[in-house]
């Protein structure tokens, strides 16, 4: 007796109504897609750099990048704008930057891995802008990976880890993207952006707008965009902060210079000091200022890459300038915005479209810049116990060791800071007092500085404190940490000293804690 047949099987299996046509394929090639898309590959490798930086140099943070580590956490976990934990202050110079890595603070639930997000972020961001900056110039786009790469690796920027300097360079490359391709309300609002990370920094922005000829017609609208974003965080700070412009741009003010030392002289100092870790340092930006010229005479007019490259290092040129003529204080991050801004240059110089043969000159340039530097930051130590480029007075591992050591010793006291405060604040978690976390303190300062100067400085200050509170009693600190030859074996002492150290206080390498008399 035959048998039924078996009835067959379906050879298609139906697709679920919920998923798109072509959704098995999206699913199965999603990140192949977001990897095809312009810039990803290189945002993923400048972010991989940037991650690798950070473990190198976690070590060797400045005592400049805790006293911003310091705002950042008590911003995220007290809801603080201060320094000290209890104690209101407005001496963070990159408000920007603290809210920043307040956020990654809180989202990471610790400071310093929360900036080493902010920071392979900010690579990541610099790495993708300057890809379709070098695209939109008509510039080799390998070129662009090299430049971002370059940056990275630069050890006198490496020295600035946790400062503004590589927010400064994102925002400087994203904002001439932006007004090359005429986009105001994003030109505006990344002006602003600059104006809240560094004041002195807008001047790169503003020649970024005005360079190129696309934002011809729309500057004043690009001025007032910036101008509406950055005005409630300016009146903020001015009504409730107690005062217009950071106190620390003040304090620079009150106190031009390290003993006459100012910023024109202080790069030959850092090379006196120094001088292999200012060599690599400066070498693709100088090498790129005295290409600069012959390439633009040689490449003519009507060339598309050849505006926003002199772009660049106008702008690098006139923030130098600003700094030359205002003479601070050579703080080594000052000279960042411009020694990456000119490394820049120097790499789009060497992305530029040539003949095969100049091309592979171009491209071996670029490469021998790069593991130069490599190699001078893998030299430093892996990883680095101290910045090649610094002018602290104590390793970061000396300060921490302090920095929980005193907090004991003090009782519940205040103690006076020996002039270096961001480390030992973080490490305390104490009553550390000077002008950059006391506000009273500052006050004080700035009421003998108003006094010795003429009618305008008086009129001016009093409009920039016209809602602080000029009259808070100074606190009562009964201990101060100072620095001095040595210090009896039964005392609270450490042994401290850098190579900036040797050469500047070379008979004081020890920091002392002692009892003084209370105000």
């Amino acid at each position: 007796m035959p048998q039924a047949p078996h009835p067959t099987l379906p050879t298609r299996v139906p697709r679920p109504r919920n998923l798109p046509p072509g959704g098995e394929r999206a699913g199965r090639g999603g990140l192949a897609a977001l990897a095809q898309r312009p810039g990803t590959v290189p945002a993923l490798i400048g972010f991989a750099a940037g991650a690798l930086a950070f473990l190198l140099v976690r070590g060797s943070l400045i005592d400049d990048t805790y006293i911003t580590l310091c705002y950042a956490g008590n911003l995220a976990f007290h809801g603080q704008w201060a320094l000290v934990t209890g104690h209101p202050a407005n001496t963070a110079s990159s408000p920007l930057n603290v809210l920043l890595l307040a956020a990654a603070a809180f989202a990471t639930r610790h400071v310093v891995l929360g900036l080493g997000l902010v920071f392979a972020g900010s690579c990541a961001g610099l790495a993708l802008a300057l890809d379709g900056l070098f695209a939109r110039a008509g510039l080799r786009r390998g070129g662009a990976l090299g430049a971002a790469l370059l940056v990275i690796a630069n050890p006198l920027l490496l020295s600035t880890v946790g400062m503004e300097v590589m927010l400064v360079l994102l925002l400087a490359v994203t904002t001439l993207r932006c007004a090359l391709a005429g986009r105001v309300w994003a030109t505006g609002l990344l002006c602003a952006a600059m104006l809240l990370t560094r004041v002195d920094a807008v001047v790169i922005s503003a020649v970024c707008v005005l360079a190129v000829p696309t934002t011809r017609g729309r500057r004043l609208r690009i001025a007032g965009v910036a101008a509406l974003a950055a005005a409630p965080w300016f009146l903020f700070s001015w009504t409730v902060l107690g005062g217009l412009l950071p106190d620390s741009v003040i304090i620079k003010i009150m106190n031009p210079g390290w003993q006459g030392l100012t910023f024109d002289r202080g790069l030959f100092v850092y090379f006196d000091r120094m001088p292999g870790a200012v060599a690599v340092s400066l070498l693709a930006a100088l090498a790129g200022a005295c290409w600069l010229l012959p390439a633009l005479r040689t490449a003519g007019t009507g060339i598309r890459w050849t505006r926003p490259v002199a772009a660049l290092a106008l702008a690098a040129a006139a923030h130098f300038g600003l700094l030359l003529a205002t003479e601070p204080a050579p703080f080594h991050w000052y000279y960042g915005p411009s020694v990456g801004l000119g490394t820049i240059v120097f790499a789009a110089l060497c992305s530029r479209p040539s003949v095969p043969a100049a091309l592979a000159e171009h491209r071996m340039t670029l490469a021998v810049a790069l593991a130069a530097a490599v190699v001078f930051d893998l030299g430093v130590g892996v990883p680095w116990s101290l910045a090649p480029v610094s002018t602290n007075w104590a390793t970061s591992a000396e300060y921490a060791e302090i920095g929980r050591d005193i907090s004991p010793l003090l009782k519940g006291g205040a103690v006076a800071s020996p002039g270096e405060i961001g480390e030992l604040a973080y490490y305390c978690g104490c009553d550390i007092v000077d002008v950059f976390s006391s506000r009273a303190e500052f006050q004080h300062e700035l009421t003998g500085w108003q006094a010795r100067g003429g009618a305008l400085r008086h009129d001016l200050v009093a409009l920039d404190y016209l809602f602080a509170d000029r009259g808070e009693p100074r606190p009562v600190v009964p201990y101060a940490l100072v620095t001095v030859p040595s210090a009896p074996a039964d005392s609270a002492h450490w042994h401290i000293g850098t190579r900036w150290t040797h050469f500047t206080m070379p008979d004081e390498h020890t920091l002392q804690l002692i009892r003084v008399s209370t105000r």
